[in-house]
């Protein structure tokens, strides 16, 4: 399994990695690699030993395991598990390792990568990339499918949707109050671009064997809700296990909903 560097506008090519009869045989993996903050570094997962590639030097280096490290969203450094449950980061460059105080692994980048959050039982913890300062920490957790999403800066400061026991899901905004707003029986919720509404789903119920889920759409400022749409089940199936999957257009100005699809055929 080779590794290429292509020069868009040069269409010219570099090989980094020549692997030549080493299968790759974990297509997931393969969807995970990505860039470092500046762009000069990208990580490869691969089986046993994945690969660290320097794209304007040309050169690559093994690590140990690489499935599980995150990109800093700060510098070209990665984020792995340290002693004791803590977290370590590794500067691309050079290899030399700190820790990250008071953040505890495993580690998640926020939806637009700005950001770093930890899980503390029931709670979230959202932390400065660069030192692990502690900057929100929030009943509930980021929903888990089909990603870990609801994290996000808003003019500077943390938001975050969270599902919460009890509630649903509860939305932590800075022109909200610091305990949040609960949007009951909310699932699946995500950011309009400007993060000044909510889209999310809310199930109704089993009408004559078949799931009725309504997609709806909430103001932060404000808590009426209006219902987009309805959207039911065509038969029995694998449909139960997880909410229609709703994301926004980068206008805001359209959602697009598939269910129950997600989960394959």
């Amino acid at each position: 399994l080779d590794t290429f560097v292509l020069d868009v506008a040069n269409a010219t090519s570099v090989l980094v990695v020549d692997d030549y009869g080493l299968c790759q045989c974990d297509g997931a993996a393969l969807a995970r690699p990505g860039w470092s903050v500046s762009g000069r570094y990208f990580l490869n997962p691969r089986v046993g030993v994945s690969r660290l590639i320097d794209v304007v030097g040309g050169t690559a280096r093994g690590l140990p395991d690489g499935e599980g490290l995150v990109w800093s969203p700060s510098e070209d450094a990665f984020l792995l598990p340290g002693p004791e449950g803590g977290v370590l980061v590794e500067d691309a460059a050079t290899g030399v390792q700190r820790e990250l105080a008071g953040a505890r692994w495993p580690v998640y980048r926020s939806e637009d990568q700005a950001l770093l959050y930890w899980r503390d039982g029931a709670r979230t913890v959202i932390i400065d990339p660069a030192t692990g300062m502690e900057l929100a920490r929030w009943s509930g957790s980021p929903s888990p499918w089909p990603v870990q999403r609801g994290v996000r800066p808003v003019d500077g400061e943390p938001a975050a949707l969270l599902e919460r026991a009890g509630c649903g899901t509860a939305a932590y905004h800075p022109q909200l109050p610091a305990e949040g707003r609960c949007i009951s029986g909310a699932e699946g919720a995500a950011w309009s671009p400007q993060a000044d509404r909510v889209a999310f789903t809310r199930l109704l119920g089993l009408f004559a064997g078949r799931q009725r889920w309504e997609i709806v759409v909430t103001g932060i400022g404000d808590e009426r809700e209006r219902v987009l749409a309805v959207v039911e089940s065509r038969g029995e199936g694998r449909t139960g296990w997880a909410p229609p999957l709703i994301r926004w257009n980068a206008a805001g100005t359209r959602i697009v909903v598939v269910w129950p699809g997600p989960d394959g055929i």
